[in-house]
């Protein structure tokens, strides 16, 4: 067993497409398969029961040992009810099937004719009520209907369950490399791929098959061609040992393959796997990855190379932080500069880039991170004490001024206000009433100041309110004060 778990799903983009294919897989086998196990036995017991077994099954004997088909020998009329195994492997005997089906095992000149007629059709309706004996496809009796349903089958909960657990590994990958659409496209024609080989080295079976599993395997096929060499994680389990380790995807789709085909040598006569339509499925995904290489338009080659991108970002991000602990700001600036480039949310780079910038307060740097951090729009306490310490120190430092316009002030005073950074709004509030004609909510803002002041430093709520009344003694607000005063 091979499994990549080389990146996790984005659920900020979910794949949708493939979380509908489990639930497809997953519901089908609830409402259509899970009471066939009662069905198949309702269906042998009736089988037996109505002694059907007696009619049919000695001349089925008979004509494996070759012996001659007349209606009434006394081989066929004599022998006892034989087993299930029997059965089972005359129902799979294509050639023989449509004699019997054509009456000319039983025929018309046989005394059992009408009794065998009323009690193969009532068994062939209760067989027929298996959802893999329906749906399930017959390599020898090929019909649109069957080679869409056969690829939602399951042969048991385990085998549902294995599926399902190989398809979310590799789906939602290649569903966030080719898209939805495509991804669910490719899989219906991986699944097709996977008949497709089963029907050309069975053309003669009529045992029906249920594919999912060929479908499934062409998506690993796709995922592996898709991803090339790029170097992805995969646990693996061989026997009774596991581990994990890193190769080139291609490397995957060679171990699959390769353990499909030993499959079908050492197991294929005593397994009810289906190793043709794995190989199949793989090749299949494969070949359609490949025609995908041909249209790089298709594939998004950003989502492929994300991984790599990430271990260079991080590798920069080191030297560029280590070169800070050397108190290097010179060299750290330009990397951490362009790492910003790349990753404009990553709150970590962008606070480094702030420190190297503070040894120029009067370059373009400094002044364009400070705003950059004065604006960030996050509610959180981490943002907001980001915001108030960068808030203070850029009051300190800028140079020749600040850069900041009024309405930012406004805002910015506001905002620390309610993340309750009363003292860092306060020296926002001070160069407010140094130019107090650039600012229209000057009036609001002492409020607000008087406010948070007042439950903890009454003095100092009271000198803003004293200054509210002095400076705005027409404002609204500083009516309503001087009213509750009165």
């Amino acid at each position: 067993m091979f499994i990549p778990f080389d990146r996790k799903p984005d659920w900020r983009h979910p794949p949708f497409v493939m979380l509908l294919l489990v639930l497809a897989n997953i519901l089908v086998f609830i409402f259509f398969q899970s009471d066939d196990e009662r069905r198949m036995k309702d269906a042998i017991r009736y089988y037996f029961e109505s002694r059907l077994d007696r009619i049919e099954l000695p001349r089925y004997v008979d004509y494996v040992n070759g012996v001659s088909q007349r209606p009434t020998t006394s081989s066929a009329a004599n022998r006892s009810p034989l087993d299930i195994g029997v059965l089972l492997k005359m129902q799979r005997d294509k050639t023989y099937m449509e004699r019997l089906r054509g009456g000319r095992i039983v025929s018309l000149k046989d005394a059992q004719y009408a009794e065998w007629q009323i009690k193969r059709v009532e068994f062939e309706r209760l067989l027929n009520r298996v959802t893999s004996e329906r749906l399930g496809l017959r390599p020898a009796q090929v019909d649109v209907q069957s080679l869409l349903a056969h690829m939602f089958l399951h042969g048991g909960v385990a085998h549902l369950v294995g599926n399902m657990l190989f398809l979310f590994a590799v789906g939602f990958m290649v569903e966030a490399t080719l898209g939805g659409w495509i991804f669910l496209a490719s899989y219906i024609a991986a699944g097709l791929g996977a008949a497709g080989l089963d029907i050309l080295f069975n053309g003669d079976s009529i045992v029906p098959r249920i594919g999912a599993s060929g479908a499934i395997s062409g998506v690993m096929g796709l995922y592996a061609v898709l991803f090339g060499w790029r170097r992805v994680s995969f646990f693996y389990f061989v026997l009774v040992y596991f581990n994990y380790t890193k190769a080139p995807a291609l490397v995957l789709l060679v171990l699959w393959v390769a353990w499909e085909i030993y499959g079908y040598f050492a197991f294929s006569d005593i397994s009810n796997i289906n190793y043709l339509a794995h190989i199949g499925g793989l090749l299949s995904g494969a070949l359609i990855g490949l025609a995908f290489k041909f249209r790089p338009a298709l594939i998004n080659t950003d989502y492929l190379d994300e991984p790599e991108r990430a271990a260079r970002y991080q590798e920069k991000l080191c030297q560029a932080e280590a070169y800070m602990n050397e108190l290097e700001f010179g060299r750290a600036k330009p990397i951490l500069k362009t790492l910003h480039r790349i990753r404009p949310q990553d709150r970590r780079v962008l606070y480094q880039l702030y420190q190297a910038c503070q040894e120029e307060p009067a370059g373009e740097d400094y002044h364009e991170v400070c705003l950059e951090i004065l604006s960030l729009a996050e509610r959180d306490p981490a943002t907001d004490r980001l915001i108030a310490d960068v808030a203070e120190e850029y009051l300190k430092r800028a140079r020749p001024k600040l850069r900041l316009t009024p309405a930012q002030i406004e805002r910015l005073a506001a905002r620390l206000l309610a993340s309750g950074y009363t003292a860092s709004a306060e020296r926002l509030v001070r160069v407010m009433l140094d130019n107090p004609t650039h600012f229209a909510d000057l009036s609001v803002t002492l409020t607000r100041l008087v406010s948070a002041y007042r439950s903890h430093q009454p003095d100092k709520a009271q000198t803003y309110q004293d200054l509210l009344l002095t400076r705005f003694p027409n404002s609204p607000v500083a009516r309503s004060l001087a009213n509750k005063n009165s």
